[in-house]
């Protein structure tokens, strides 16, 4: 088992842990991480927060936590994410690359609904335009 808090501290009770977890042994590591799950299902936390927490790490965690301190956060699912990806290098080759349909077929591995991804690709334009529209307008000049 890797140590938890390895990394530059991003606050200070994470410098305060890295130090702490520093001195323990790979054993004990495990055992206060298994502590830290129990905790949090006690806590009502429920089974997918331990499923995020050993995901990431608990260095991760605690500071994902802190950066969302209480709000509720909804994932996606992994079919959106493959989606959100797979329309992030449609756009990209298409508009930025200014490659054709089939060109972008035949360099992504995927199956691809030209139709489908041309119509999210415009959508996307129209926002990213009102986005930069917002943006500007919100300059005090």
């Amino acid at each position: 088992m890797e140590k938890p808090f390895t990394t530059p501290p991003k606050s200070v009770f994470h410098a305060q842990l890295a130090g702490v977890f520093k001195k323990q042994t790979d054993t004990d590591v495990d055992q206060l991480l298994r502590l830290v799950a129990i905790i949090m299902q006690m806590n009502n936390n429920g089974s997918d927060m331990v499923d995020l927490q050993r995901t990431v790490g608990l260095d991760q965690f605690i500071s994902l936590v802190s950066q969302f301190d209480g709000r509720t956060v909804t994932f996606p699912t992994a079919q959106k994410i493959q989606e959100t990806v797979i329309l992030a290098f449609c756009y990209y080759y298409k508009e930025e690359m200014g490659m054709e349909w089939d060109e972008i077929e035949a360099t992504l591995p995927f199956e691809i609904s030209t139709v489908s991804y041309g119509g999210k690709i415009k959508k996307l334009s129209a926002f990213m335009q009102e986005k930069i529209l917002d943006y500007f307008q919100g300059i005090k000049l």
